[in-house]
């Protein structure tokens, strides 16, 4: 075959493949839940993974257990990494999938008068893909019983954004005429209704016959398509050369630029599309000669003290209630990947919604890994750990939780960054030992363990950093130069094993540092591959018999 790397063996034949190790998956209950996106990218994965318990809500705060929850535009830009990270308010919004839900109130933090729990809500937050979400009163409402989680969560961001945009920067009034492209998703749904409601006068863009004639059965009157430029003629035909006094746009590119050059004197631009932004595109300025303004309109970035105005709003263009009933099509969170294709390739009408039912598909759930938990009374000893990995492993133990830490390195407190290492873990609330010690000496590392079990330390952990790299082809190393690398990993690690089982210690980190080139090899590191190899052959030999060992 085309393998040029071969191993075989009694059992089988094998060739390398390096793959992400997937983490247990165990089915939803009582754990809390959040979806990922790993590999951002034209091969993204969707993922639902383990999330702590939620805390207590803080002040004017409130934790909804989620039934619901819609997906935007921004989402699948997220997924397909063409969102830049400074279009996020801060990481946590960067790393979240989700802007709204719908569910039932668990808890409320101090201050919160508006709601109580077991109140069904729906709202605007971020990791809204989630079984919980932390939300705050003013981006919230009440949801009547006869109102499905479903079609409850499909309506905040839009209708949000058709008031922020078509109320609070166009001022759409009675008797002018808006042009509303992409009309069929949730957004434009939503505008039609404002629209309507308002008195004006409808102009839509759909991008496909199904979407025109869904629009059309909703009483539209001029549906256009928004796939090719010959929607602007038709415009001004139809408002007989005077053009439209508003525009929703969501189109980019030169559609975007005929949609301005429509607007009549006075006119306002509503720009909902965010490509054009994070790409930089110019804008012609020709058409500002007829007094128009242009708004770039993002309801995540609306200030806090504009949405008491826009719930009012809200509430007069829906009835009264909290809701719109946007068209939705709902997947179970099983099938979230369905969803996000759907809505990736435009296919949907309205919005595209995720369901949390228990009676739905079962959802697997990956597990948190979990840090390993370390004996404050042990010791841990780290060899190379005076620099280099062996400090950084040392100040992670640390920060894991050991508090007596052992350092061994041949040169012990004469080590170049063994005081500052030392100083560092004094920081994070650790006792530190330096020792000198060659650790492929048996009798060297016996007196460390030694002073460790005097002391009334017990060792509970080995970390073992130790290294030597002596970079050269194959036929240029000398048998001598060749042991020198191989000897602080392969001996280091089978001194400090018999070592430490000599002494009786009951070890629960057994930890090795292996390489990458472990797996694709180096021409120039042969000694040093072998030695790691030898590294996972003896934590797999141990893993064998039960005991903990990790390369």
């Amino acid at each position: 075959s085309d393998e040029d790397e071969i191993v075989l063996t009694a059992a089988d034949r094998f060739v390398p493949r390096e793959r992400p190790r997937p983490e247990p998956a165990r089915p939803a209950g009582a754990t809390p839940y959040a979806l990922r996106v790993r590999h951002p990218g034209l091969s993204y994965e969707l993922v639902w993974e383990e999330t702590p318990a939620p805390a207590p809500p803080g002040p004017d705060e409130v934790l909804v257990d989620v039934r619901a929850s819609a997906l935007n535009y921004r989402d699948i830009m997220k997924a397909v990494g063409l969102l830049p990270v400074e279009a996020c308010v801060d990481a946590a919004e960067a790393a979240s999938v989700g802007l709204e839900c719908a569910g039932v109130v668990l808890a409320c933090g101090p201050g919160v008068t508006d709601f109580a729990p077991g109140d069904r809500v729906v709202g605007m937050t971020y990791s809204a893909c989630a079984s919980h979400a932390l939300m705050q009163p003013a981006k919230m409402w009440r949801l009547s019983d006869s109102v499905s989680f479903a079609e409850a969560a499909a309506a905040p961001i839009a209708v949000s954004t058709v008031q922020y945009g078509l109320g609070e920067l166009a001022r759409l009034r009675p008797g002018e005429t808006v042009l509303v492209h992409g009309a069929a998703g949730g957004v434009g749904l939503a505008a039609v209704a404002y629209a309507t409601l308002k008195g004006a006068r409808v102009i839509a863009t759909a991008g496909s016959d199904l979407k025109r004639t869904f629009l059309r059965s909703l009483g539209v009157e001029h549906v256009l398509d928004s796939r090719t430029l010959d929607f602007a003629e038709q415009v001004r035909a139809i408002t007989g050369g005077q053009g439209v006094d508003v525009v929703l746009n969501s189109l980019a590119g030169e559609a975007m630029a005929r949609s301005l050059e429509l607007l009549r004197s006075g006119g306002r631009f509503v720009e909902l599309g965010k490509r054009d932004f994070y790409e930089n595109k110019p804008l012609l300025l020709r058409p500002f000669t007829k007094n128009i303004s242009y708004f770039g309109a993002d309801v995540s970035q609306v200030p806090d003290h504009c949405f008491p105005r826009m719930r009012a709003e809200m509430g007069d263009l829906t009835g009264g209630s909290a809701h719109v009933k946007v068209p939705h099509t709902a997947f179970p969170a099983a099938r979230v990947a369905e969803a996000f294709a759907l809505l990736q390739h435009s296919r949907h009408i309205g919005k595209v919604v995720i369901t949390y039912d228990p009676l739905d598909e079962p959802l697997l759930i990956e597990e948190r890994p979990a840090p390993p938990r370390l004996d404050p009374e042990g010791s841990y000893l780290v060899t190379g750990g005076t620099g280099g990995f062996g400090a950084a492993t040392a100040c992670w133990l640390a920060e894991l939780g050991a508090r007596h830490l052992a350092l061994v390195s041949r040169s012990g407190e004469r080590a170049p960054e063994a005081a500052a290492t030392a100083a560092r873990l004094a920081e994070l609330g650790a006792r530190v030992s330096v020792h000198a010690a060659d650790v492929t000496d048996p009798r060297a590392v016996r007196a460390v363990l030694a002073e460790l079990e005097a002391a009334g330390r017990p060792l509970r952990g080995i970390a073992h950093a130790a290294m030597h790299l002596d970079d050269a082809t194959l036929s240029e190393l000398s048998e001598e130069r060749i042991r020198a690398t191989l000897a602080p990993k392969m001996a280091g690690a089978q001194v400090l094993e018999s070592a430490a089982a000599e002494a009786g210690a009951e070890l629960d980190l057994f930890l090795l540092h292996s390489s990458g080139t472990t797996l694709i090899g180096n021409i120039k590191q042969a000694p040093y591959v072998g030695a790691n190899l030898y590294l996972e052959a003896l934590a797999r030999r141990r893993r064998q018999r039960g005991e903990a060992a990790l390369a």
